[in-house]
């Protein structure tokens, strides 16, 4: 059974799309207290891939000048806030799959004064996509 809401990852306006048999609530709640303690109890992410390629056509006009990875939301790029966003779980690095041409921008944003505040452990790595195949080919 897939479960979510409509806008997180299911097409079906918010109803489960069913993919085999339904569990009862407490089947699904205890598997998912045995997936989330299993292995020590905590999940720790080292590494957080960031998907930022693409045309940027729905920020147009602003997309015309600045990639959209680096279009300014109030006082940084909108890359900066999906890194710190991942530094925050605990990541220790964070790649960002970009557009031809930008990834110099982009390693150029946060290698320009030194670390960010609050990523100074972080490693960023900009990795470029050749062609926009989607989502999947870039992660």
């Amino acid at each position: 059974m897939a479960h979510g809401r409509s806008g997180v990852g299911t097409r079906l306006g918010g109803c489960g799309r069913r993919t085999g048999p339904v569990p009862s609530q407490g089947q699904l709640c205890t598997a998912t207290e045995r997936d989330r303690t299993q292995g020590g109890g905590r999940v720790t992410i080292e590494v957080a891939v960031i998907p930022a390629a693409g045309r940027g056509t729905r920020l147009r006009p602003a997309t015309r000048v600045v990639p959209k990875a680096l279009v300014p939301i109030v006082d940084r790029p909108a890359i900066q806030y999906g890194v710190e966003e991942a530094a925050r779980a605990g990541a220790t690095e964070a790649i960002i799959v970009v557009d031809p041409g930008v990834g110099s921008l982009v390693h150029k944003h946060f290698a320009d004064e030194g670390p960010l505040p609050g990523l100074e452990h972080m490693k960023i790595t900009p990795v470029t996509q050749p062609v926009p195949l989607g989502l999947g080919h870039a992660v």
